[in-house]
């Protein structure tokens, strides 16, 4: 009986498998009815191409591309409407004058602004004032400006009603014009002359105004771009020193023998080197701050700077400069010494003398402390 009643647990382990006393064999066929064409089925799978594989997904992730595109160009086009509707709204505020100007994206909007700036800027300057001070802000000097104005004016004044009443003036200007266009002065006088007998020196000293007028403004641009690229050149080569600079200063390991520079001392150079503190009152240049030490302290400058020059032999040698602060330091360490170090006996050490001090002393391989 007792063999009987012994129940394994093996019976128990799986539930889902074969060895399940629970589960009649009918219920086991009826949960797992045969299914006609399974081998049909898997027939199929085993004959699956691959290429269509590949074509469905490469279909499925141009859908996702069109979709992501899709999403942005509405953005970009929410964006826009936004930008031309803000500029609507200030051209009807009569806050903006600009009525040529299309505004399409964030940038435009930007440059519409910075047009209305410039036009409020220059509204109560005439031509000349609005031209002298665009020049000047593009880095062209003020000698040349004035100059260049002064001829556009003298050019202009010469008008049809000036020439008709003076013939020597349509000479002089039929002349000018054949110089300009690059004929010798004796075969640009051949051609006045020919004017003149043909009777035509008023309808040439017309077209010669006008083309002088193109000629010297085209001239004055060539000059002020020539400028332009030579201060942009400046500072090109001003950056690179800066950077050669920083870079050097960057290297430096030590400048007087034995006396590393730190991060923090060589970020101080070229923070005094490099930042500006303000301006030259005499020239209006930028200074630094060493600059500006100098100009308010001109005398007390130069004999620091020749004292550090005389004593290094030409910034040759810093060996007095490390010697006096050699001496000094030990100066320093003696003098700590004596104020909290009392000596009665010179015979014998500091801390034997001290009452407070614990007596060390050295039996074989230990140390005894009482």
């Amino acid at each position: 009986m007792e063999e009987d009643n012994d129940l394994s647990m093996d019976m128990f382990i799986d539930v889902e498998g074969d060895i399940n006393p629970f589960i009649e064999d009918e219920d086991i066929d009826n949960d797992n009815p045969p299914v006609d064409g399974d081998n049909n089925n898997q027939d199929e799978d085993q004959d699956i191409d691959p290429e269509k594989v590949v074509e469905d997904q490469d279909l499925q992730d141009e859908i996702d591309d069109n979709d992501e595109e899709s999403e942005d160009d509405n953005t970009s086009s929410s964006k826009s409407n936004l930008f031309k509707s803000l500029a609507a709204l200030l051209k009807e505020k009569a806050l903006i004058s600009s009525e040529d100007f299309e505004v399409e994206d964030e940038d435009s909007f930007v440059e519409l602004f910075k047009k209305e700036i410039e036009k409020s800027e220059y509204s109560d300057l005439d031509d000349n004032q609005k031209n002298y001070l665009k020049q000047i802000r593009e880095g062209i000097p003020h000698e040349k400006v004035t100059k260049d104005l002064r001829q556009l004016d003298q050019l202009n004044t010469v008008t049809n009603d000036a020439l008709e009443s003076d013939p020597e003036l349509r000479k002089r200007v039929i002349y000018q014009d054949f110089v300009n266009r690059g004929y010798s002065d004796e075969k640009a006088t051949k051609l006045v002359q020919r004017s003149l007998e043909l009777d035509v020196d008023f309808e040439d000293a017309e077209e010669a105004i006008a083309s002088i007028r193109e000629f010297t403004q085209q001239r004055m641009e060539k000059e002020n771009f020539e400028i332009q690229e030579g201060l942009k050149n400046q500072e090109k080569i001003k950056e690179d020193n800066i950077n050669k600079i920083q870079k050097e200063i960057d290297s430096i390991k030590e400048i007087i023998p034995g006396y590393e520079v730190s991060e923090n001392i060589k970020n101080k150079i070229k923070k005094n080197m490099f930042d500006v503190v303000g301006d030259n009152p005499t020239n209006n240049q930028p200074e630094n701050s060493l600059m500006k030490f100098q100009r308010e302290n001109p005398v007390d400058f130069d004999k620091k700077l020749y004292y550090l020059f005389t004593i290094t032999n030409g910034f040759k040698s810093f060996d007095s400069i490390k010697q006096d602060t050699q001496s000094k330091a030990i100066q320093d360490l003696e003098a700590a010494f004596n104020s909290t170090t009392k000596i009665n006996d010179p015979g014998s050490p500091a801390y034997l003398q001290d009452p407070d001090s614990y007596f060390i002393d050295l039996k074989g391989d230990e140390i005894v402390v009482d």
